[in-house]
Formats: structure tokens, sequence, C-alpha cells
């Protein structure tokens, strides 16, 4: 993946409600850019078209596997940084539904 920059977290309101559309689009095109590079990467490595001869739903299944538990690490570390956020008083938006 690109390392390429957003704009300066100075540059930033920490109100997520305000979130400047160019930072979500930086964000949102980086993984774009990631898709397309792990696609071009496998159609390198197995050959174009090789999916069509592959076990997708077990190969599916295994990543649902990796990536659940990519997710409950996640999570402990989100609740982590959200704690500090709170004790650090930086608004972190409102919850959804919440008025």
């Amino acid at each position: 993946m690109t390392e390429d920059v957003a704009p300066a977290p100075e540059q930033l309101e920490l109100d997520l409600e305000v979130v400047p559309e160019e930072v979500i689009t930086h964000h949102a095109s980086r993984f774009e850019v990631a898709r397309v590079d792990k696609m071009a990467v496998g159609q390198e490595r197995y050959g174009h078209n090789a999916f069509l001869g592959i076990d997708q739903i077990d190969m599916a299944m295994d990543e649902l596997v990796d990536f659940t538990n990519y997710a409950a690490m996640m999570y402990v570390k989100l609740g982590i940084i959200r704690d500090w956020l709170v004790a650090n008083q930086f608004p972190i938006g409102r919850k959804l539904g919440a008025k």
C-alpha cells in the first residue's frame, strides 16, 4: 500500500460531523488503490482469471476466520483509543440514533 499523506491533523477540525470531503476522498482512494494493487499481485502470481478454477468459497471461509480475529483485535485497540480520546476530551461524535 502506498504511504501517501492525508492532510495534516493540525489542519483538521476534530469534529467528525464536519470532516472535509478531501479527507474522506483521500482515505477512500487509498482503499481503492490497495484493492487494485492486491488484484494485480494476485494476477501476476497466479495468472489472469486463475480465480475461476479456485474454490473461492473455501478461501472466503478461511479469510473470514482471519478477518474475525483481526476484528476482535481491532475492537480491543479501538476501545483503548476511544478511552484515551474521551479521557483527553477529544470530540468523538454522537452515537447513531442519539439526538
